[in-house]
């Protein structure tokens, strides 16, 4: 944006399309409608603004700067993604799905290509068939006629073209994410006629490597009975999703504690960011070895080594650029004395590399 500097993306849609189809817009209206409305959540997109030509309708959102979930399950060098992260990436769309009910809104489209990975947050996208749900005191929702939804991801009962539960549908999909996140970015109803596979309960069995307890849970979210499934809720307090909750609240904890504890002083003389980077490291690495306050004693004598070689101490290399940075710093600090013993003036203290140490002997 010329004035804010904000980055956003604009869905276009032509009313020329629209109007061939009465459902589509009365759809989209309502979606813009509930996007207006619905509280703020950091795992669902959110609408900025939407506005009108004779001939267009736009709808703006933050550019989220991401991959898709289905892409992200394709990408070779993710193929071995740790089984916490996975947990991390079901706990957050679990979270925002969570969001939307709260606030008596069904996605009704949830799937792997709707589905956006940042670097941190999982975010939740596509919500032109959102609807507002109309809940009882007992909190039943009320059952809608809407057919919607994407080949694999949508519910038995929504293909049964019967009055569903929304709230429901949701589930099976995240339930079909869930399987797809584990499975290598494999569906669990797939072939020449999904549909059917689908209404016949025939799916893939799971991967050895998936966890059990993450079985039993895929299990219960994919119940063909919409009425015996599993719930959002209890989704978040399921024990396979939890532990990534547990995970995140002890590497928050973690590093609170380190930074309150770790006291780094670095030397008076200016370091550039490499040379503080060498340092820092070396004593983060100390102090997560022994427990112990990296000393900060600044050498003043001639010809000495400030920080210890990491390697030595059995510190990790994690990247050429830092292998360089602590090389740098050995080169770098060499230390002379404070003044020159013949005229009196101050000398560096520091002496680089091709650095005279008296500038005016």
């Amino acid at each position: 944006h010329t004035i804010t500097g904000g980055e956003f993306a604009v869905k276009i849609y032509s009313k020329e399309v629209l109007s061939e189809a009465q459902w589509m817009w009365d759809q989209l209206a309502e979606a813009v409608q509930v996007m207006r409305s619905m509280p703020k959540n950091e795992h669902v997109v959110e609408m900025v603004e939407c506005f009108e030509t004779d001939t267009h309708l736009y709808i703006l959102m933050p550019y989220v700067k991401s991959l898709s979930l289905y892409h992200w399950c394709h990408r070779d060098e993710n193929a071995h993604v740790p089984i916490e992260r996975k947990r991390q990436i079901f706990d957050q769309l679990v979270r925002g799905v969570a969001h939307m009910h709260k606030n008596r809104v069904a996605h009704l489209g949830i799937a792997p290509d709707h589905i956006l990975l940042g670097d941190s947050d999982v975010k939740i996208s596509f919500l032109v068939a959102c609807k507002n749900v109309a809940v009882a005191a007992d909190g039943t929702a009320e059952k809608i006629n809407t057919t919607c939804g994407t080949t694999h991801t949508v519910a038995p009962e929504v293909l049964r073209h019967q009055p569903y539960d929304p709230f429901a549908a949701d589930v099976w999909s995240c339930g079909v994410v869930l399987y797809f996140l584990l499975n290598n970015g494999r569906y669990p109803f797939d072939g020449a006629n999904t549909t059917k596979h689908i209404l016949h309960d025939d799916r893939r069995p799971c991967a050895s490597s998936v966890p059990v307890e993450a079985r039993e849970l895929i299990d219960r979210m994919l119940d063909n009975n919409p009425e015996t499934r599993i719930t959002i809720k209890d989704v978040l307090s399921h024990p396979w999703t939890t532990r990534a909750t547990k995970a995140l609240r002890a590497e928050v904890a973690w590093t609170s504690d380190a930074r309150t504890q770790l006291k780094i002083k670095l030397p008076s003389v200016a370091l550039d960011r490499e040379e503080q980077a060498a340092l820092i490291i070396q004593a983060v690495w100390r102090f997560l070895k022994t427990g112990k306050q990296p000393n900060d004693e600044t050498p003043q004598e001639e010809e000495t080594t400030a920080v210890e070689d990491p390697a030595e101490k059995g510190a990790p290399a994690s990247s050429t650029a830092l292998a360089q940075a602590q090389q740098q710093w050995k080169v770098n600090n060499r230390w002379a004395p404070s003044k020159c013993a013949t005229c009196g003036n101050p000398a560096p203290q520091r002496v680089r590399p091709g650095e005279k140490p008296y500038p005016n002997a």
